[in-house]
């Protein structure tokens, strides 16, 4: 597991009700294992903002947007709206290789890997239905002669399942660059993080009802 990061918490929109946060890359969204994984991001917010509640999370290693909520009705509501799944998510990944496809629907049942837990797995026997978009953005060209290609996409998860975006592109084989746990073929390809980001977060206003959009402003690849 990778140390802990020191970047700051960006805060990309404030609301009375709500705050739109760029979480940075090794971080934990919540409170977890402090001496191996350093402060999560709700900890620190909570110095500056008593009230703030989690809506949901993003993976230690995943940088970019989330919402958290600064009271009770607002956790309320945007809890409904994920629950729902109501909430529009957009990701960029870098990922090996190059899709054959510009486009598509990567439509897959996700199941718990009981042997190497807390990893997940394809489970067609009793893995939970999982959808998710893709969309082709950009392709490299790299110095590796086995693996030529990175390409950048774009993901939108459909379903909500645990590491979902990084198993559901390991199945198509392309898996997600800088990915310790599904994306061994990567040993050639030198990157110092986990080349996923949480980059667009559209939802409805937790009060007024109006439909809001972000997109994130940290920095991610190339």
């Amino acid at each position: 597991m990778s140390l802990p990061s020191i970047t700051p918490i960006k805060i990309v929109a404030e609301d009375y009700h709500f705050l739109v946060i760029d979480k940075p890359h090794n971080r934990l969204s919540v409170p977890g294992n402090a001496a191996r994984f350093g402060l999560s991001v709700l900890e620190e917010l909570k110095n500056q903002y008593p009230t703030v509640l989690t809506v949901h999370r993003l993976d230690y290693a995943t940088s970019g947007l989330m919402v958290v909520a600064l009271s009770k009705k607002a956790h309320r509501e945007l809890s409904q709206q994920f629950a729902q799944r109501k909430v529009i998510k957009t990701y960029w990944a870098w990922v090996l290789g190059k899709p054959l496809s510009s486009q598509g629907i990567i439509d897959v049942p996700i199941g718990a890997d009981w042997l190497n837990k807390p990893r997940q797995k394809i489970d067609f026997n009793v893995g939970k239905a999982s959808q998710t978009y893709f969309k082709l953005l950009r392709v490299c060209t790299t110095q590796c002669p086995t693996s030529p290609y990175i390409s950048k996409l774009a993901l939108s998860p459909l379903t909500g399942r645990t590491h979902q975006l990084r198993v559901h592109m390991q199945w198509l084989g392309h898996e997600i660059l800088g990915c310790p746990w599904y994306a061994k073929a990567l040993a050639s390809i030198q990157v110092e993080r986990l080349m996923l980001q949480a980059q667009n977060l559209q939802f409805q206003h937790p009060i007024s009802g109006d439909s809001i959009q972000f997109s994130s402003q940290l920095l991610f690849g190339c």
